[in-house]
């Protein structure tokens, strides 16, 4: 019984530790995408809003939406103005194959760094809820309240106190017999 016990508590601290994984791994991704492209919004919503479980750690994701922004940039107005994507291109030459290795590369980037940060806070999360979920599944007040377990210990207190009943009454038994062969010896002498 305790062993479903730990079983159970084991399975718990997976899943919990699996679901502050992934929230790990959306906050370090959303941290990315404006630390390697200034970016606080994707095609007009919040990074909040577009990242979520299923998509941060997938490169091609971040690739799409920031290739996106930055065809949106380039039929903009704003084409000559200072800011990371004039910069990138100067910095590519305004080579269309190198912009779109160094956004695949900083997309891979952003989506490794997540991964790795939810692969790190599910492995903490999962060890550290084990060890209590355990702890509690294997504590005594867990152990009492187990119905098996109440019924033995009531069983073995049952025998002892049958068992002392018993020896009382045996020893009665012996020093009234006692008291009996002292009297007949008597009535012999």
């Amino acid at each position: 019984m305790v062993q479903v016990a730990m079983d159970a508590a084991k399975k718990a601290a997976i899943a919990e530790g699996a679901e502050a994984g992934i929230a790990e791994g959306i906050k370090v991704a959303i941290q990315g995408v404006p630390k390697k492209f200034l970016l606080y919004t994707l095609n007009g919503k919040e990074l909040q809003a577009v990242i979520n479980a299923n998509n941060f750690q997938n490169p091609s994701f971040f690739y799409g939406e920031i290739m996106a922004e930055y065809v949106s940039w380039k039929k903009s107005d704003m084409v000559n103005s200072y800011g990371l994507f004039s910069f990138i291109e100067e910095s590519c030459e305004n080579n269309p194959d190198k912009i779109m290795k160094f956004i695949l590369a900083n997309s891979n980037d952003i989506a490794k760094d997540a991964g790795k940060a939810a692969t790190k806070m599910t492995t903490q999360t999962t060890e550290a809820l084990t060890l209590k979920k355990t702890a509690e599944a294997t504590s005594t007040s867990a152990i009492f309240s187990n119905p098996i377990v109440i019924s033995f210990i009531v069983l073995v207190i049952i025998v002892l106190i049958l068992l002392i009943i018993y020896l009382i009454l045996r020893y009665r038994r012996k020093r009234k017999m006692k008291k009996k062969l002292q009297y007949l010896k008597l009535l012999k002498e």
